[in-house]
Parts: structure tokens; C-alpha cells; sequence
């Protein structure tokens, strides 16, 4: 697990301190900027950010992440204080990073593909994962791998309020292939496949095929490995009436908020899944609104449950 990222030496939620930081040794604040952020208290990911004393960028182009010392002293420029205290390299297939900081807490956060498709299978993608890494950088010149999660679907956002880590991940459902190709004269087979096919999955079907996961692995102190699924109980939707359903593309998509203590690792991780895709996302310290849109169908395709 540490050979994936690889280092290199070269309540109520309290908000987050933004304006200033001290500088250890220099006897002062020095004001610095912060992510463009919708609202106050609740910070957003960026691939540049910075603490008033040290400035965290990655590089897509390099695919590393560059612990950089700021150059201001005494709110000073000074040129010769310039230097990297620490290079993380990033894996090539993680793509979409984002980045937090956390008092002395690196977040990493970042999309990858698996190619785990399987044309005969019902269930959720496997294919795409949103991977969550946490350092402690309380010596920024050895940072500590701490966490490393995975959590089923593609990174879509994320937000940090206090300690709290929000992760909203999407993630699509298989489904077998039906055949396409057909003309009259194999209509009999192609109705018979598809029968086939439904009775097979209704056979195999279990639950904990189509609900997100969260793999949590923790290095701190001891390698601690544990797999959470949601619960298919606790899974929230607002679902379309019957015409809109009938007249609109359906695809059967989980969004998953993945509720993470990025300081206390004994805290144990929450998943909130909603059966719906997201498009826009607004958080503020109390709440989350979601929106998404629906497409009428390509004179090609058909929805979800068409062959009923």
C-alpha cells in the first residue's frame, strides 16, 4: 500500500482559522490567501494551497505534489528562504487531484480506473474508485502516510469543515449486455436470451453487490485494514412520478458523501448514500443541497427497465 504513493526527501463544527498563521521563530502573523470558497468555514479543494508558512502544489504535468517553504519572513519578501522541503509522488493513474490542509494534515484526494468491467455481471461499477490519502506533515522535511481510503465511483467534489472531511463520489450500476444486432427471423432467440438473462439475475442478486464501499486502511502506529458497505436500509431517493419516469433516461446512479475525521483516525468513517446523480453541489456548515438534471432519451437507446 505505501508503494502507491511514494515519498521523497529533496458537535458543532468550529471554523477553521483563514486569515493568518504563525510563523514558528518569527514572532508574528503573516496574511495570506485561501481558496475562493462559496462559504465561510467551509474550505474547498484546490491543487494549490498554503498555511502562511509552507505553499502545498501539485504538479499534473510531473504528477508530484511539492511541499514548498514560504518565501515571506517578518512579512518580508525574502527570495533566499525558497526551497522544497518535500516531493510526494502521485501514481500516473490517479488523475482529478485535489488538495486540503488540515492544521498538520495533508489530503490527498484523487480519482483512478480499474479495469474490472465484466460484461455478464449486475452490481456496481468496480471500475472507478476515489482514493482519500492523509499525511501528518508535522515534519514537513518526513511526512507520515497515515490513511488511505477507497470508496466506489468517480470523484465529483469535496469539502472541509473543521476536522471533517466530505467526499461525494458517483458511481453507476453494471448490467449485463444485451444482444443489439437482431432481425425477424431471430426474434425468438433474442426474446429468449433476455429472459434468460433476468432469471439469472434474480437468482444471484444480493444487496451487497449494488451498495458503495469504503475500504479504510490505516498506517499509524500499526497497519489497520476494514471494509464498510452501506447499509440498503439507510440509502436516501426522491424518486420521479410515473410519467416523468416514462418519458425520461433513468440511469440507476449512488451518490455517496463519505464523512471522514481527518485528525482522529479512531473515529469511524460515515457513508450517506443517495440513489441519484449529482451535478451541483452546495455545502454550507449545516447543510448539503444537491442538483442534477434529466435528458430525454436518443432516438437509440432505451431506459432503464425497457425490456420489462
Amino acid at each position: 500500500m505505501t508503494n502507491d504513493v511514494v515519498m521523497e526527501m529533496a458537535d458543532s463544527v468550529p471554523m477553521m482559522k483563514n486569515k493568518s498563521a504563525d510563523i514558528g521563530g518569527a514572532g508574528g502573523e503573516v496574511e495570506h490567501s485561501t481558496t475562493n470558497n462559496q462559504k465561510e468555514g467551509v474550505d474547498e479543494p484546490d491543487i494549490i494551497k498554503n498555511d502562511g508558512q509552507y505553499v502545498y502544489y501539485y504538479n499534473a504535468k510531473q504528477h508530484k505534489i511539492y511541499v514548498i517553504k514560504s518565501p515571506l519572513f517578518d512579512g518580508k519578501l525574502d527570495l533566499e528562504k525558497v526551497g522544497y522541503e518535500t516531493v510526494i509522488n502521485v501514481p500516473k493513474n490517479f488523475n482529478n487531484i485535489q488538495l486540503f490542509i488540515s492544521k498538520n494534515k495533508l489530503v490527498i484526494l484523487s480519482s483512478r480506473w480499474n479495469n474490472t468491467y465484466r460484461a455478464d455481471y449486475w452490481g456496481i461499477s468496480g471500475e472507478q474508485k476515489t482514493t482519500i490519502i492523509v499525511y501528518n506533515l508535522e515534519n514537513k522535511q518526513a511526512p507520515k502516510l497515515e490513511r488511505f481510503n477507497d470508496v466506489n465511483g468517480y470523484l465529483r467534489d469535496a469539502r472541509l469543515i473543521g476536522d471533517t472531511l466530505y467526499v461525494f463520489s458517483e458511481s453507476s450500476m453494471y448490467r449485463p449486455v444485451m444482444p443489439y444486432y437482431r432481425n425477424i427471423d431471430d426474434e425468438k432467440a433474442y426474446n429468449k436470451k433476455v429472459e434468460q438473462v433476468k432469471k439469472e439475475a434474480k437468482d444471484s442478486l444480493d444487496s451487497k453487490h449494488f451498495l458503495p464501499k469504503l475500504l479504510d486502511v490505516q498506517l499509524d502506529g500499526k497497519l489497520s485494514l476494514k471494509l464498510y458497505t452501506a447499509d440498503c436500509d439507510k440509502v436516501s431517493y426522491v424518486m420521479p412520478d410515473d410519467k416523468t419516469l416514462q418519458s425520461r433516461f433513468l440511469q440507476p446512479v449512488f451518490t455517496t458523501i463519505t464523512a471522514l475525521d481527518v485528525q482522529d483516525s479512531s473515529v469511524t468513517p460515515e457513508l450517506t448514500v443517495l440513489l441519484s446523480p449529482m451535478d451541483q453541489i452546495h455545502v454550507s456548515k449545516t447543510s448539503v443541497y444537491l442538483t442534477n438534471n434529466f435528458y430525454l432519451p436518443a432516438q437509440y437507446s432505451c431506459g432503464w427497465g425497457a425490456l420489462e
